[in-house]
């Protein structure tokens, strides 16, 4: 035999034992794969149920409502409720973002969304608790509010009962990436407390005559609520 064709030989059983080794590691990492899923529906379904919990109701409503255990995903709802602590009776004031379609295009068929444009609608309410309301089987969060009510500038305020909610595919940006993972990210602000929610005036009120009229109609808002403007204003004078 040629030293080429020892060669030759030597190299394609190399490669029929990496060929066998390769099988033999994706049929492990499948088992491995199908079996973390097995105990992660397991676990998941306990807590969908209420038959455990992993101690923290955000955690809890992203595992159960959505499958996910990214941090990521739950620290816009962590810095909402960070606002909320010591705030219980007070003001909230929610920003609603507009959806906006990205000139990118799609990817795998779903549409690309920015962050959102500020100032799509606003709800002026009053706190009754420092932890969000969450309901993970119709995957919905709100905040714990007995009253809200939206503020329309030359509108006359309607006050409704509460809790405040909203789902989260209305209210959550969804950008679907390679690999199915999903950004999520919230298309609302919230402003918390009777003085900051009372100062806050809309970027696009950029005249004297609008920024009038916008704080006339959030002035009103809160009477209609029961906040006394008045005294919240000369204390944070």
């Amino acid at each position: 035999m040629t030293r080429s064709a020892v060669v030759v030989s030597l190299i394609t059983g190399q490669l029929e034992e990496l060929r066998r080794r390769k099988i033999e590691i994706e049929g492990r990492a499948r088992q491995e794969r199908e079996k973390y899923h097995r105990d992660f529906n397991q676990v998941r379904q306990l807590v969908q149920h209420g038959k455990a919990s992993t101690g923290d109701p955000i955690t809890d409503y992203f595992l159960a409502a959505h499958g996910s255990l990214d941090s990521e995903d739950a620290e816009p709802f962590r810095a909402i409720e960070r606002k909320m602590k010591g705030k219980s009776g007070q003001l909230f004031l929610v920003i609603r973002k507009k959806k906006v379609i990205a000139k990118s295009g799609v990817v795998r068929g779903e549409p690309l969304v920015s962050d959102g444009e500020p100032d799509s609608g606003y709800v002026l309410g009053v706190l009754t608790g420092e932890q969000l309301v969450l309901k993970p089987y119709v995957k919905n969060f709100g905040l714990p509010a007995d009253r809200f009510t939206n503020v329309v500038a030359g509108r006359l305020p309607e006050v409704q009962g509460g809790p405040f909610m909203f789902g989260f595919r209305e209210m959550i940006n969804v950008t679907k990436r390679v690999h199915a993972r999903y950004d999520m990210k919230l298309l609302i602000d919230v402003v918390v407390g009777d003085p900051e929610a009372l100062r806050y005036v809309p970027g696009k009120c950029t005249g004297e005559k609008s920024r009038l009229m916008w704080t006339e109609s959030l002035y009103l808002a809160a009477r209609a609520l029961g906040k006394d403007v008045a005294r919240i204003s000369e204390q944070s004078a």
